[in-house]
């Protein structure tokens, strides 16, 4: 059996206890954790690995979530982020979104909220990523142009066009 991937979540949060509620409660749901206390070192994590997931706080010291979403987005982009704040405003949460974050949530949080946040994320990116393997499986595999076609028959056909392809014959295909 292959060993499933365990899904990497980078946590950035200046408050030390809610940095490290976070970081058990989602090791607890079987999650590879990492934590940053301020925005240089969040940057300092997604620079040296890429991560399925991540969670940041708006403000920081020295940084904000928002340069944590830029760079995430720079370096990986199929990399969710979301982020959370106490100073949270209706305003703030649509420039979050506008940015291309994944989901913005108000402290204090249930913890619900966020095993389901979280949840819902990773499964969005992972059906991202199996879309994109099918779809590149798809022109590999089934497609010559914006033709696409499963059958033997068509692929029988479709081996015998190069050798007929500079050809001034016509040529019917029937069936």
């Amino acid at each position: 059996l292959a060993e499933e991937h365990k899904n990497k979540i980078l946590v950035v949060e200046d408050e030390k206890n809610m940095r490290e509620i976070l970081k058990i409660l989602l090791e607890g749901e079987g999650y590879d954790i990492s934590a940053a206390k301020d925005a240089a070192e969040g940057i300092s994590f997604i620079e040296r690995d890429i991560f399925d997931l991540i969670i940041t706080d708006v403000r920081m010291p020295g940084g904000n979530g928002l340069q944590i979403l830029e760079k995430a987005q720079e370096i990986s982009p199929e990399t969710l982020v979301i982020i959370i704040t106490a100073f949270g405003t209706i305003e703030s949460a649509i420039e979050a979104m506008k940015h291309g974050a994944y989901d913005y949530i108000h402290k204090p949080f249930k913890i619900d909220e966020i095993r389901l946040v979280v949840k819902n994320a990773l499964e969005k990116r992972k059906l991202r990523g199996e879309v994109s393997v099918l779809r590149e499986k798809i022109k590999t595999t089934y497609a010559l142009g914006n033709i696409f076609y499963k059958s033997a028959k068509m692929q029988e056909i479709l081996k015998i066009l190069p050798k007929i392809a500079h050809s001034n014959s016509n040529l019917l295909i029937t069936g």
